[in-house]
């Protein structure tokens, strides 16, 4: 490796720049700096690999091709931040950052690539770098094993498929002169002759491919593995054989930090003995900014751990229409509580070539947080994608910031979280049904209920009338109460009341002589 050594003004350290691809090896970390490379064909692989921990780099891949990192326990573009503290993060606010750049000027900078667009080539037929991450390496990683199953020709071992179709792609993609012309088993022979970082990227691809095929498998009744993870299980199973209980822990920690794709590429993250944290609990900016897991301009992404896939604020986005994939084996799939609210705009790109041609080119405007397979060229390029979201002993929990797919999503896992906060352009499967109250019911309801009342009132009427009737039909009854008896002259007069109305008191009567 060789290049020029200059201070960084996106992190902490050194900074390594060179017009060639690069391989980094450290037996333990690799600590903070910028490393900037370019690859010059679709066959290079640049590696970044450390013992231990991958810490807080800044990293930016030119050309296409593809870019390894990988860690023997984790992969952490920022620590953590703690709460309690005066500062919410432990790290510089830059921290780390992952940039497939392709052909094109940085949109984080103003870094443009030293080997400009062929005349005549369109945004489609360029190519930038996929990203491979890999966390927990040290524990091993079966790649031989899992490619005896999955490359055999006789198929041996009876998986669902083999795949030599896609390896002769492969293997053509590197030199097609060489490889275009062989069998089969000449080019799995082939294949075991590269070197292994090379290796390691067409097998990832294969194993996600497993995964991806596992969620439509569960969601298909007509197929004979309908309602069963077992050969997503098979496959993560025959990749990584190790027991859970005695492995090394892996993490891939974010920490809301931005790896990003910029003019297509894939995206790959495994932790196969740890977590996936897109996010972080605690973050200086509520809205996660502009960071997490993005593919700008086409191309997949796939996410794969034993325990949680977090985004918390952050998010997951193809913005180009671009798959994704999201598998936890015993952990949960959560969409985060990011603000829908919050709106990203990259800058505007001007692009002049050899003929003096001006063009301008936009990343697309970015909104809000959580899982997102989206369409940002307002169909000036993108596709349709697909969502496949596997937690086969956990959930998959849309939460606030929700789950977006302008094209169909196939969802396995023990319970769905959210089903509100799912939207889908296309056809859905695994998704439990909201059952919305009928409109139509309501106002029969409504109705019935309205006739009911005035028949009430209608019998109430008729009975007050026929009551009436009744008494008004009834004899009077006059009750008639005697206070005294008028006598004959001579005899008491009717005695007087005094002003109180009560009785005076009878006085004796008067005598009188013959």
């Amino acid at each position: 490796m060789g290049g020029a050594c200059t201070p960084s003004a996106d992190n902490v350290g050194a900074a390594v720049v060179v017009p060639k691809p690069i391989e980094v090896v450290a037996g333990k970390d690799v600590v903070q700096g910028t490393y900037q490379f370019q690859n010059d064909a679709a066959r290079d692989v640049s590696v970044i690999k450390a013992g231990r921990d991958l810490d807080q780099m800044v990293v930016k891949a030119m050309g296409g091709g593809s870019l390894l990192l990988q860690a023997g326990r984790d992969v952490k573009l920022a620590q953590p931040p703690t709460s309690g503290t005066s500062n919410p993060s432990n790290t510089d606010p830059k921290g780390g950052l992952v940039y497939g750049i392709g052909d094109q000027v940085d949109v984080a900078s103003t870094a443009s690539n030293a080997k400009p667009p062929a005349v005549n080539q369109t945004l489609s037929d360029q190519k930038g770098t996929d990203i491979y991450i890999l966390a927990g390496a040290a524990n091993g990683v079966a790649w031989d094993a899992f490619a005896d199953a999955y490359l055999d020709p006789a198929n041996s071992q009876q998986v669902v498929r083999t795949y030599l179709p896609e390896l002769a792609t492969y293997m053509a993609g590197i030199d097609a002169a060489k490889y275009g012309a062989m069998s089969p088993a000449q080019l799995v022979a082939a294949f075991q002759g590269l070197r292994l970082a090379q290796r390691e990227v067409f097998l990832d691809q294969v194993y996600f491919s497993e995964l991806k095929q596992t969620d439509v498998d569960y969601n298909t009744s007509s197929s004979p593995r309908y309602h069963s993870y077992d050969r997503g299980f098979r496959a993560t199973s025959l990749l990584f054989p190790f027991d859970l209980s005695t492995v090394q822990r892996g993490d891939v920690i974010l920490s809301a930090k931005p790896v990003e794709t910029q003019l297509g590429g894939d995206i790959s993250i495994l932790a196969p003995f740890g977590r996936v944290d897109v996010g972080a609990p605690i973050v200086p900016d509520p809205s996660g900014g502009s960071g997490g897991v993005i593919t700008r301009r086409g191309g997949e992404i796939r996410i794969m751990a034993d325990e949680d896939i977090s985004l918390f604020t952050s998010r997951v986005f193809t913005l180009g229409g671009g798959d994704i994939t999201m598998w936890s084996t015993n952990g949960n799939i959560n969409a985060g509580a990011g603000a829908k609210t919050s709106v990203v705009q990259p800058q505007l790109q001007y692009t002049t070539d050899d003929q003096g041609v001006t063009s301008v080119q936009s990343f697309g405007l970015q909104t809000g947080a959580g899982i997102g397979v989206l369409d940002a060229q307002q169909g000036n390029g993108g596709e349709r994608g697909t969502a496949y979201l596997v937690a086969p002993r956990g959930e998959v929990n849309a939460g606030d910031a929700g789950i977006r797919v302008l094209g169909n999503i196939f969802i396995a896992a023990q319970v769905v979280v959210g089903v509100e906060n799912i939207s889908v352009s296309g056809s859905s499967a695994g998704v439990p049904k909201v059952e919305l109250p009928s409109l139509g019911a309501l106002t029969s309801a409504s109705q019935v209920a309205t006739q009911a009342t005035a028949g009430t009132e209608a019998a109430r009427a008729a009975a007050a009338e026929v009551n009436k009737k009744i008494a008004e039909d009834l004899p009077s009854i006059i009750t008639v109460e005697a206070v005294g008896y008028e006598t004959t002259k001579g005899s008491d007069t009717p005695e007087p009341s005094d002003d109180a109305g009560r009785r005076a008191p009878r006085r004796a009567p008067e005598r009188h002589a013959d």
